[in-house]
């Protein structure tokens, strides 16, 4: 790219993220978002400063990529679609440039067309036996993505899919609708954008032209993107179906787009392009089934396998469509609620437990009796997700208020009454935070505590003022092991709580022992041989060769006193990026959230992983 092109980029990705900011209210989306345009500046500064030869445009891209998944997981307070829509545009204009950086000019290919009339069956076209469930479920279990078309895979379907998972899991939860398959669906027919219709891709701003035609009936266009997809889905008969075993869902998302392959006997790239089940055979523009046309787009099976092999789902068992995965990832922590997998802390997996199990049906008239605090961890999630009320443990009008403000920003009925699929919805960012990361081979714990932080950071934990006392909420329990309050500073526990998780990841334990204090937690790293002072560290050269991204800074206050803790992910010259909990943007240790920042050198110590 020329510079001018390079700088169109970014003032493109800025342009959104700051009347993002400027138009909306919330606090915490506020910092957020002003940190993901610190990061698209700092990248406009490099490039300013660089010989135009030394910039590295795939890196660019993604980097911008990055920075917009950020200004996504900001979103907390409706409306959401415009600012959506303009995202996805500047994402679908990274990546044509990203496919021209990657690979040579090649773009991504337009959406799946709908085969129409069958033509005769292709000699070198991979045949199946009727495709029954079975049939389906044994093709899935030997597919095997291409290895040439992995990178192609994770950056033009599996981060866009992930980038939209919130929107998703809010219309799952509506429609009783797996989340992943509606993902999945998406990018095959819209290519994850925004602006049109999950039917066939034609734009929102008028009724659909294309089969099925004139959608949606009810309503007038210009139609939001929730609207049209409530609509696709429901016509295609798949809203409320009880039941998502493996088979069904790939017969489901098969016939999605029709059974023109089906009928022939042969493996539809609809479901297997890009993997060892598909290699030529499609139905072109007019209809006709051409032997020699090669598919250009990833086939859902395939991009289902790959969500699976990143950790993102979870497709060997029945997977509960909407509220029940609050009940599977505590199913896969603590079954029976006490026992951990193998690795992972116990008394982490029963704080996960606490946190995310649901408590059974509240409404109006609730209130919190002895140690159960069901009410107060309702308002807690509505108080997080901006609809703000009252800690007090009592479910009034002011809750019931609160509960119906949040279904209507998650898409769901408004009756005020928490059941567990409202529950599931409160829930999800910490369900998202502790989902298993996507690492690339060969990583090991400083690259998993990356992630597993990064995870976190997207989701902003923040920390609440219950009847006076500071540090609480379920952020700060999960984070504290379920102690909460003024006495609980908790940027140790946040530390410690990633590091454990990372260690999981990995299928291996924390690589530290658990601290949530930190001068304890410097003690243990002298002990260790894994304590790396300030003075052992006079040049950029020295900092360069001892530490790296992973490693955990310290606050110095004196000799024998550090009083905050966090996560060092990038290094310049003079300054250090980081993420860190129980702080804020102007980088207190008594702070209310997980941020990241920017620190300078002086005064600041570090603690190895290994």
């Amino acid at each position: 790219m020329t510079f001018e092109e390079r700088q169109a980029l970014i003032s493109a990705a800025e342009l959104p993220v700051m009347r993002r900011r400027r138009a909306g209210a919330d606090p915490v989306e506020h910092r957020a978002l002003g940190a993901v345009l610190r990061r698209i500046r700092a990248l406009r500064d490099t490039v300013e400063a660089a010989p135009a030869a030394a910039v590295d445009d795939a890196a660019l891209v993604e980097t911008l990529a990055d920075s917009l998944a950020g200004a996504v997981a900001a979103l907390r307070s409706r409306p959401f679609d415009s600012a959506l829509g303009a995202y996805q545009g500047v994402l679908d204009r990274l990546g044509a440039a990203a496919a021209q950086a990657l690979a040579g000019g090649r773009h991504l290919p337009d959406p799946a067309a709908h085969p129409e009339e069958p033509g005769p069956a292709a000699d070198d076209a991979v045949a199946v036996a009727p495709p029954v469930a079975d049939r389906l479920e044994a093709l899935y279990a030997s597919c095997r993505p291409d290895p040439a078309r992995l990178a192609e895979i994770d950056r033009f379907y599996v981060g866009p899919l992930l980038r939209n998972r919130a929107l998703y899991e809010q219309l799952g939860a509506r429609l009783d609708i797996p989340w992943w398959f509606i993902g999945v669906i998406h990018g095959l027919e819209a290519g994850f954008s925004l602006e049109t219709h999950l039917h066939n891709g034609d734009p929102l701003s008028a009724r659909t032209v294309h089969h099925p035609a004139r959608r949606p009936a009810e309503g007038q266009p210009p139609f939001t993107w929730m609207e049209s997809a409530v609509d696709a889905l429901t016509l295609e008969g798949l809203a409320g179906l009880e039941d998502w075993p493996l088979g069904a869902m790939l017969d489901r998302m098969e016939r999605y787009n029709g059974l023109g392959y089906r009928t022939r006997g042969l493996a539809s790239p609809y479901l297997w392009s890009f993997s060892n089940h598909y290699r030529s055979g499609k139905f072109v523009a007019d209809g006709r089934f051409d032997p020699d046309a090669v598919s250009a787009q990833c086939g859902g099976a395939v991009l289902l396998r790959r969500l699976e092999e990143t950790g993102a789902v979870q497709t060997g068992r029945p997977l509960d469509p909407g509220a029940g995965a609050v009940a599977g990832l505590v199913a896969r922590l603590a079954p029976a609620g006490v026992a951990a997998e193998p690795g992972f802390p116990a008394p982490l997996a029963r704080v996960v437990s606490a946190e995310l199990s649901f408590p059974g049906e509240i409404a109006r008239g609730r209130k919190d009796k002895g140690s159960r605090r069901d009410v107060a961890r309702v308002q807690e999630w509505c108080s997080f997700h901006g609809a703000r009320t009252d800690i007090d443990g009592e479910f009034g009008g002011a809750t019931e208020a609160a509960v119906i403000a949040f279904q209507a920003q998650a898409g769901l009925p408004r009756t005020g009454v928490v059941d567990e699929r409202v529950w599931a919805a409160l829930t999800a960012p910490m369900h998202r935070a502790l989902a298993v990361p996507a690492l690339p081979s060969g990583a090991g714990i400083y690259e998993a505590a990356l992630a597993v932080a990064r995870q976190h950071l997207a989701e902003h934990p923040v920390e609440f003022t219950v009847k006076g006392q500071g540090n609480c909420g379920p952020w700060v329990r999960l984070y504290m092991h379920g102690a909460q309050g003024d006495a609980q500073p908790w940027c140790a526990g946040f530390v410690s709580h990633v590091l454990a998780q990372a260690g999981h990841a990995l299928g291996e334990g924390a690589p530290i022992p658990r601290q949530v204090g930190v001068d304890a937690l410097v003690a243990d790293a002298k002990a260790g041989g894994r304590f790396v002072a300030e003075t052992e560290l006079g040049s950029a050269a020295r900092r360069a060769g001892r530490l790296r991204p992973g490693v955990l800074f310290c606050v110095r206050a004196s000799a024998q006193d550090w009083t905050h803790v966090g996560f060092l992910t990038g290094m310049a010259a003079d300054s250090f990026e980081t993420i860190e909990g129980n702080t804020n943007d102007e980088g207190s240790r008594e702070g209310v959230e997980v941020c990241a920042r920017t620190r300078g050198w002086p005064g600041r110590d570090f603690v190895l992983l290994a």
